[in-house]
């Protein structure tokens, strides 16, 4: 690759130095050669009147970038082809789910039915059931081991952290029992009642490493899958990366590797390391989900949590929304 600068105290015009530079790369045409302008706005006003094969810049840096996006596509473009892969799943089950919301005229899954599709498609969720009232909470609290997190399942309401659903650290069944008369109480009164289903209770998993993937429809891409850093800081941060579906092993490796995040499933400051490999099998496990029902508009697991005991990564929570058309 050659930069070529030109600065305006050379005493050449920068115009006959640009056709020289042209001359020069339609001679080596197959040579990435860009140009470094420091020079006047009127140049590039009268490069846009001509015909030019070399991109001519204001500035190094900006040169610089575009030479690495071209090396970049260099690397994309060797990569090796592979076919993506397809696993066993308990696609009876995950079926069912979705014909039964469907048959309800639901767009929107609740989180015990999401993480049930997640669990039918191999994907490692929290250990954890449905409780219809306080006595089943407790019941199922009692057989997952406290401490456990309990968490609002309603067919209306997604988005459960914006109406105060999701309960942490809850150590006994006293503490349970008052978590959720207080969500019923909190849900009466701004007139959330209606598709209340209860509560999910999950095993509370240790983890300082947050991530989340999924996967959104663009109208003209189609399914995009996505991965980064989850939790409250997916928004925040936006250190997320995203490639189209299908997935080949690939593509789920580049993704992983290329956020900043990476640094920390690598097992920052003494961490256990992340089982990486299992991180790449549950992006190419939700490939497969939604290549196999188009139907699903979004689906995200946020967060994803790595398991501060193994680096196991492990769905938490979980929500799919589909088209009914």
């Amino acid at each position: 690759m050659v930069i070529v600068i030109y600065l305006p105290f050379l005493g050449l015009k920068d115009i006959d130095v640009a056709k020289a530079v042209m001359d020069i790369k339609a001679q080596h045409p197959n040579k990435p050669i860009v140009g470094v302008f420091m020079t006047k706005n009127e140049f590039f006003a009268k490069l846009s009147d001509m015909e030019v094969n070399v991109p001519f810049f204001m500035f190094a840096e900006e040169a610089v970038m575009g030479l690495d996006r071209l090396n970049q596509q260099r690397k994309w473009i060797e990569r090796p082809i592979t076919s993506p892969m397809r696993f066993d799943v308990d696609a009876e089950k995950a079926a069912k789910i979705f014909s039964d919301a469907a048959a309800e005229n639901r767009e929107q899954l609740t989180t015990g039915e999401s993480l049930q599709v997640l669990s039918a498609y191999g994907i490692r969720v929290c250990k954890d059931g449905e409780a219809k009232n306080a006595d089943e909470a407790v019941a199922l609290a009692e057989e997952i081991g406290y401490p456990v997190v309990m968490k609002l399942n309603s067919k209306k309401i997604s988005h459960k952290t914006d109406v105060g659903g999701v309960r942490v650290g809850i150590k006994d069944a006293e503490q349970l029992r008052a978590e959720y008369a207080d969500l019923v109480a909190k849900l009466e009164a701004k007139g959330l009642m209606e598709g209340f289903e209860g509560v999910i209770v999950q095993e509370m998993v240790k983890s300082d490493r947050e991530m989340v993937c999924g996967c959104a429809k663009d109208p003209q891409y189609g399914p995009m899958m996505m991965f980064g850093l989850g939790g409250v800081f997916v928004e925040v941060m936006k250190d997320v990366t995203f490639r189209l579906a299908p997935l080949t092993p690939e593509d789920a490796k580049d993704m992983i590797t290329s956020v900043k995040a990476y640094k920390l499933l690598q097992g920052a400051r003494g961490a256990i390391p992340a089982q990486i490999d299992k991180v790449e099998e549950t992006l190419m496990r939700l490939s497969q989900l939604v290549e196999d029902y188009p139907s699903i508009e979004e689906l995200d697991i946020n967060p994803l949590m790595i398991s501060d005991k193994n680096g196991e990564p492990i769905a938490v929570d979980g929500r799919i929304k589909v088209s009914l058309t």
